[in-house]
């Protein structure tokens, strides 16, 4: 028959499926279910057996294809035979590496164990973002079928709801992930491309006043902690360092002599506030370093791997 879609509509249903083959002698056909399903296929021959391959359910819709689609897949397993190659097993090959391939969720997953933990000191943040906002809407996609508008959609449902930085900081961290993705050859590409932050930013510069310091200070007596974590932040706040700093401080870094500390930075990190004498501060007020225990070179009381806070159970520090 002359394959064109008015032939191909007028096909009819019978008790038995059938076959009509296109004229000429190609290969090309369209095979028709007794439910009416019309479906393209390919015959050929290779090393003296005859081979069919499917090309596709003819229709409309995500899962059907065209009569120019199939012509031009037609095209493509003809070239294939011509180059000495099976097109029946490279389709095979195609739909299990498509069914193989990674979702997002699994790309996350990925990311987070193999660069985010071992990596960075925000890997835990990262796991957040990406478990609230990102995987409940994109986790189930193929990871190399999202688009510039799949993300944008995303970032656009989290500014929605009132969280405009917290959308910038989705994009940071979903822009990392495809990056990293690409420079780990498991993507070609990354669809963050070009997309601008959703909200601009600004900082904020913020001193407490004498009597939140008060509160804070002698409400910490009051909350349900342990007096390790109690003298960290007493001892975090009155020398106005990053409770890492606090956390990882050395005696070496303490001179409680001339009543002032080093704390020499362990990571390059934008500084706020200036300090003189090459970040040395004084400890004269810091009645915390005097009740700290020498028990090894580090000084604080609290593990390395720990970070002083306050758990849901204990008053929150609005209400001390």
């Amino acid at each position: 028959m002359r394959m064109t879609d008015v032939g191909i509509r007028k096909l009819k249903p019978k008790m038995q499926r059938y076959e009509v083959w296109e004229d000429g002698r190609t290969g090309l056909g369209v095979r028709v279910s007794p439910k009416n399903r019309k479906t393209f296929v390919y015959m050929y021959w290779r090393k003296g057996k005859a081979r069919r391959m499917t090309l596709g359910i003819y229709g409309k819709g995500p899962d059907k294809i065209s009569l120019i689609d199939a012509n031009i897949k037609h095209a493509q397993a003809m070239k294939a035979l011509d180059e000495g190659r099976d097109p029946a097993n490279e389709t095979v090959e195609a739909n299990i590496a498509e069914r193989g391939a990674e979702t997002v969720t699994e790309l996350i997953e990925e990311y987070l164990e193999k660069w985010a933990k071992p990596n960075k000191s925000s890997a835990a943040e990262d796991e957040r973002i990406l478990r609230k906002d990102v995987i409940p809407v994109l986790g189930e996609h193929k990871a190399k079928e999202i688009t510039r508008r799949d993300i944008i959609s995303l970032l656009d449902g989290i500014v929605a709801r009132g969280a405009s930085v917290g959308a910038n900081r989705t994009l940071a961290i979903v822009r990392r992930v495809f990056s990293w993705a690409v420079e780990s050859d498991i993507l070609g590409t990354t669809p963050c491309v070009s997309i601008r932050r959703r909200a601009k930013e600004t900082s904020r510069d913020r001193a407490l006043k004498d009597t939140e310091i008060h509160t804070f200070w002698h409400g910490l007596a009051k909350a349900q902690m342990t007096e390790a974590v109690r003298l960290a932040l007493k001892f975090q706040l009155a020398t106005a360092q990053r409770r890492g700093e606090v956390v990882a401080a050395e005696w070496s870094e303490l001179d409680r002599e001339a009543n002032i500390g080093p704390f020499q930075r362990r990571k390059p990190r934008t500084v706020r506030f200036i300090l003189s004498h090459s970040h040395r501060l004084p400890l004269a007020c810091s009645k915390p370093s005097r009740r700290l225990p020498r028990k090894s070179s580090r000084a604080s009381p609290l593990p390395a791997s720990c970070s002083p806070h306050i758990s849901a159970t204990n008053p929150s520090p609005r209400a001390l």
